[in-house]
């Protein structure tokens, strides 16, 4: 399963992931790509996980950040991250990044906080089809 930047390791049914990169917005950038690695024994990729944004107002928006789980704590989440930022500076200027993040995730707050986001706000909504509405932080990163 692939969970979502909000912390939720649910599975994420082929249909949604086609649904996410087909949505489209007619007034800014929007991109997706898979994460993909390679060994040093090996020169076949592998697949490690996907990211989607849009670059609207010189600011990046990340909508969906997974990293598959056999893949996560060794690097690969945060040099993904690293080289995300450095690729939209460098085709749209972007001067600072966004994304949202359910407020009870600690791995995800402390990795994006690794990665210099800092919370700039915060509102509630009921995340992946459920009734019960919770907090969401936003986070924000200065890109110079």
């Amino acid at each position: 399963s692939m969970g979502y930047a909000t912390g939720f390791d649910e599975p994420v049914s082929t249909s949604q992931i086609r649904d996410i990169l087909l949505h489209s917005c007619p007034y800014c950038e929007e991109f997706s790509s898979g994460i993909f690695i390679c060994s040093d024994n090996s020169k076949q990729l592998q697949f490690a996980g996907l990211v989607t944004g849009l670059v609207r107002e010189s600011k990046l928006w990340l909508k969906l950040f997974a990293i598959l789980p056999r893949f996560r704590r060794n690097g690969i989440g945060a040099r993904a991250a690293s080289l995300i930022l450095l690729y939209c500076r460098e085709i749209w200027g972007i001067t600072g990044a966004f994304l949202s993040i359910a407020e009870g995730n600690n791995a995800g707050l402390c990795f994006w906080t690794s990665q210099g986001f800092s919370a700039t706000g915060t509102f509630r909504k009921a995340l992946f089809n459920e009734e019960i509405k919770q907090n969401v932080l936003i986070m924000n990163k200065k890109c110079p």
